[in-house]
């Protein structure tokens, strides 16, 4: 009975040892997809970087989780990226690198946080925002004591006082029409306007308010 035991101890023993083996053996993978901007039409001229990154101990005495960067490529014309790689068994993520394009604060950011699964052919789309900024240009041309402009933008506000003759910037998505709202007041006078302006994408879009 006990040399059974044995045998059978020694059996599961060989059966669990290959199968941690087989955990830390690294896999052929590969990840592939479409980077997409959410402009119908536009295409950004310059190659936008993808890279594959893998979960490592931070390091620090707190615990916890850092990245570190396993390959590189880029995107072709057509938006499209694949990666192979051999895949250990950690966490593995694509991300979208836009430090190339101006203005863009996406930069190595995550994208839907979608992890790429060990040992397989995966396809993770990628989406950048097209952030765009407004600067905007307010000038009192006909200043009177009291003066005050509004401004809201897609919820980000700001008031300009007296002769007024400055710029703001706003956030905002390209590759449409948005409105800057304003409210013009002095004393018992207020007066409402609407103003509509086309974003263009991954820029700044420059527009002159006169009151």
């Amino acid at each position: 009975m006990k040399t059974n035991f044995f045998i059978f101890l020694g059996s599961m023993l060989i059966l669990f040892s290959t199968a941690c083996n087989k955990d830390k053996k690294a896999l052929p993978t590969t990840v592939e997809g479409y980077v997409y901007n959410g402009v119908e039409g536009f295409a950004w001229d310059k190659p936008i970087e993808v890279i594959l990154v893998k979960e490592v101990a931070s390091g620090s005495w707190v615990g916890g989780t850092g990245e570190e960067t396993v390959a590189t490529t880029y995107a072709d014309s057509n938006g499209y990226y694949h990666i192979d790689f051999k895949a250990e068994n950690v966490r593995h993520w694509v991300r979208i690198c836009a430090s190339g394009i101006p203005l863009h604060h996406n930069y190595c950011n995550s994208v839907d946080g979608t992890p790429v699964e060990r040992g397989t052919k995966q396809k993770i789309d990628l989406y950048l925002p097209p952030y765009s900024w407004l600067k905007l240009h307010v000038e009192n041309v006909n200043y009177q004591i009291g003066d005050e402009l509004h401004i809201n933008f897609r919820n980000q506000k700001k008031v300009f006082y007296g002769p007024a003759n400055d710029t703001a910037i706003f956030f905002g998505s390209g590759g449409g029409n948005t409105f800057v709202k304003t409210l013009f007041r002095n004393n018992q006078t207020v007066i409402k306007k609407r103003d509509t302006v086309y974003l263009t994408p991954f820029d700044t879009t420059y527009h002159k308010l006169e009151y």
